[in-house]
């Protein structure tokens, strides 16, 4: 089967090729709950933040969102 990180991590792609990127960050947030050193889970949180960011009228909306999505990703580095 997996076990529930893979599984909540290749529910997650779909999710972001679906543009439902929404739903794909709340999925994303599963995987560091259960394996908190998954590169793969922070990637494709950071994507569905960002996406979600750039789609924002608010800007503070979209600073927040693009800041954490940010932190994500230097986070990996």
């Amino acid at each position: 089967m997996g076990g529930p990180t893979r599984t909540a991590a290749t529910s997650t792609a779909p999710a972001l090729a679906g543009g439902e990127f929404q739903w794909a960050a709340e999925l994303a947030d599963f995987v560091p709950a259960l394996d908190a050193a998954s590169p793969v889970a922070r990637r494709l949180k950071a994507q569905a933040l960002t996406e979600i960011g750039e789609r924002q009228i608010s800007a503070n909306a979209r600073n927040y969102l693009l800041s954490a999505a940010q932190c994500l990703v230097c986070d990996l580095k």
